[in-house]
């Protein structure tokens, strides 16, 4: 009987760790069950682009001005297309540079021999239209009535007459207006009153506006009364329209009862001597008192 040869301690330790290694290999190669995957974020965005109507992503670069959403690369005027760098103005639904929103939208200067649009942001506004500041003169002499310094407006005095700028002196020439008491030219437009004589509207100066005999100022007075004669003007006292009865003046020109050449104020009105009636006309004097007609 032979011997059979016995394994040593290094052998048989080699065999075990064949055999592990050997384990291991096989069970690498089974399926592994299915780990759940990390989904994939959508890329956030801020809106649409009001030139290309496309999304714009919060990565990318891009404007917002006036409410309103523009890649960087669609910031561009809708006229000439070129990028906007500086002012600019959202008109009919189009984007403008500040050149082309000048050019099509500023308003045309009112001066006939210019009607060109003005450009710069300071200019002249008259009831007639806009004007630009060199083109704003007198119609009948050229004198300047507007000019920009220090970049500021500065406007003169003036009046529109036909629907043309003047300046006070020659305004007053095409308006004729003349005040009726001092027969001088009325240059400023809001110091003037209007008063009337028998249906005639005249202007005056207001400081012309004043009684001839006592000199104060009808204008400023409580009630405004005063009496015209001879182109001149008098308050209610000093017109000679004074009550015969209290002997204070009249002063309403209508307000008043005329009794046999004399002026009573309504409540003044005298009374029959003899009845205690309320006299109206057809009086006599007796006594110095009235008597009314039907007691004479």
């Amino acid at each position: 009987m032979s011997d059979v040869p016995m394994l040593g301690d290094e052998e048989k330790y080699l065999r075990e760790a064949l055999g592990r290694i050997a384990y291991l290999l096989n069970k690498s190669g089974e399926e592994k069950p299915d780990l759940p995957q990390r989904k994939q974020q959508k890329p956030k965005t801020v809106g649409k682009c009001e030139n290309c109507s496309k999304s714009i992503l919060d990565s990318q670069p891009h404007y917002n001005t006036d409410d309103r959403l523009y890649h960087k690369d669609c910031f561009n005027c809708g006229v000439c297309n070129v990028p906007i760098s500086g002012k600019h103005y959202f008109l009919e639904g189009t984007l403008h540079c500040e050149k082309d929103f000048k050019k099509y939208y500023q308003p045309v200067c009112g001066r006939s021999g210019c009607q060109k649009r003005i450009e710069d942001d300071l200019f002249v506004r008259a009831r007639t239209g806009k004007y630009h500041a060199e083109c704003f003169t007198c119609s009948m002499c050229a004198l300047p009535l507007a000019s920009i310094d220090n970049g500021k407006l500065i406007q003169q005095n003036f009046v529109i007459r036909n629907k043309k700028p003047y300046c006070i002196e020659h305004g007053v020439q095409v308006d004729g207006r003349v005040c009726f008491s001092c027969e001088q030219p009325i240059t400023d437009t809001k110091a003037y009153e209007t008063v009337s004589r028998s249906g005639q509207l005249l202007d005056l100066h207001t400081k012309c506006f004043t009684c001839h005999t006592c000199g104060i100022s009808i204008e400023n007075q409580e009630e405004i009364s005063y009496l015209l004669k001879d182109n001149k003007i008098f308050c209610a006292k000093h017109g000679n329209r004074t009550c015969n009865s209290c002997s204070r003046p009249i002063a309403n020109a209508k307000g008043h009862t005329e009794i046999a050449g004399q002026k009573y104020h309504p409540e003044c009105t005298p009374k029959c001597t003899v009845c205690n009636n309320t006299v109206k006309s057809n009086v006599t004097h007796v006594d110095g008192g009235l008597v009314c007609s039907n007691c004479q």
